[in-house]
């Protein structure tokens, strides 16, 4: 009976320790879970904001050449208005992130950042009028990437444990139907 019992309190422990160990586990999966819902969390907060940005920029160009065509169809003046429009929206989104989001031109091939101004904004864009000379006319602003097509207006979106860009891709446009006449 002695060696019955020493091998069943033998295999009682050795239970014990495998209730341990896989409790020890479970414990440390259910962190690591944790962990990697935050930092899916964070992910999706960035990218969020990117589409937000995405939208706004879209929202200002329309709205723009909206606005602008009514006082007539001057593409220098609708593309310099679009300019100063971005211009602004851009230092809102970043005052607002705190530091998170930074606007610049990238360079290509290796996104080396740049400043972005009004002049850059400029060189990498256009506006193109087409009337149909019956008052109606299209108006498209579109990215260029400046003449040599190596640069893209963008966005660094920081978060503790992400980064995601937002980039104007060479060849995006916006295209407004708009009534007046051209000047």
């Amino acid at each position: 009976m002695k060696e019955g019992g020493i091998f069943s309190f033998i295999l009682f422990l050795l239970l014990v320790q495998a209730v341990i160990v896989l409790e020890r586990t479970g414990i440390e999966s259910r962190e690591e879970m944790d962990e990697t819902l935050g930092l899916l969390e964070n992910a999706e907060q960035i990218n969020f904001t990117r589409q937000e940005i995405e939208i706004a920029f879209d929202y200002a160009v329309s709205r723009t050449i909206q606005e602008e065509a009514r006082m007539g169809f001057d593409g220098a003046r609708i593309k310099g208005r679009i300019m100063a429009n971005l211009g602004r929206i851009f230092r809102q989104i970043e005052m607002k992130s705190d530091g998170k989001t930074k606007f610049y031109i990238f360079q290509k091939p290796f996104f080396t950042k740049n400043e972005i101004s009004f002049e850059k904004l400029s060189e990498n864009s256009g506006i193109l009028i087409i009337d149909s000379g019956r008052g109606v006319s299209l108006i498209q602003f579109y990215s260029t990437g400046n003449l040599e097509k190596n640069e893209l207006i963008g966005a660094e979106i920081i978060s503790e444990n992400a980064l995601q860009k937002f980039v104007v891709p060479i060849g995006y446009s916006r295209t407004e139907v708009a009534v007046g006449i051209l000047q």
